[in-house]
């Protein structure tokens, strides 16, 4: 078994390594908010006037283009992130590519392609999924991508929107949903929704009279 003390001494000598990275980075016009409350990976590339705030975890394999934020507590691992985008608090990206001028908040992104100008400033999860340009992502919106035995993709068109708090079930082949569609909020969508239409798929509302009386 390896002793306490060659472990810290691995530890030490990688601390030194990925201090010595984000003093480079310094010198490259790169914003580090508190170069100690920051975990970059040796091999990761970040733009220039990138700003890069605390807490902030840039694994291994990852690439930022130029002019970029990422808010504090962002995950960041094997993924490109593109010029001018905005990751705020919170985000996780994982073996993803983002286009430019993105910006997403509270949001999971695993193994998806997203194109430029996307927004989920509070979205919940995307996984397995091509998006296109101008995609709008609502607030809780996710993508139901496993069903207990393979993982599904889904593919959205330029310009739709997701309503807040829509479920996407993934399929194979993907579920599709087209140009400029617009996903009703609430909605649990399993078929394809053609360029232009508004899918709405949720139980409608009843109200019972005298359920509770009044005082």
């Amino acid at each position: 078994m390896l002793g306490a003390e060659y472990v810290n001494a691995v530890l030490r000598m990688s601390d030194a390594k990925i201090r010595g990275n984000i003093e480079r980075m310094e010198r490259e016009h790169i914003v580090i908010r508190a170069p100690y409350l920051v975990w970059i990976g040796e091999d990761v590339v970040i733009g220039e006037e990138t700003i890069i705030e605390p807490f902030a975890v840039i694994q291994s394999g990852s690439r930022i283009g130029n002019k970029c934020r990422i808010g504090p507590f962002t995950v960041i691992s094997e993924s490109v992130i593109g010029n001018a985008s905005v990751l705020n608090s919170g985000a996780q990206i994982y073996a993803s590519t983002l286009g430019e001028q993105c910006e997403f908040g509270d949001i999971q992104i695993v193994r998806s392609t997203i194109g430029n100008q996307c927004k989920g400033k509070h979205g919940r999860y995307i996984g397995d999924a091509t998006l296109g340009h101008r995609v709008n992502w609502g607030a809780g919106a996710i993508i139901a991508n496993y069903d207990g035995n393979t993982k599904h993709r889904t593919v959205v068109g330029d310009g739709a929107f997701i309503g807040c708090n829509a479920v996407l079930v993934g399929k194979t082949p993907p579920l599709v949903i087209g140009e400029a569609a617009v996903v009703g909020a609430s909605s649990c969508i399993t078929r394809n929704v053609p360029a232009g239409a508004l899918a709405v798929a949720r139980a409608q509302q009843v109200n019972k009279e005298g359920w509770k009386k009044t005082p």
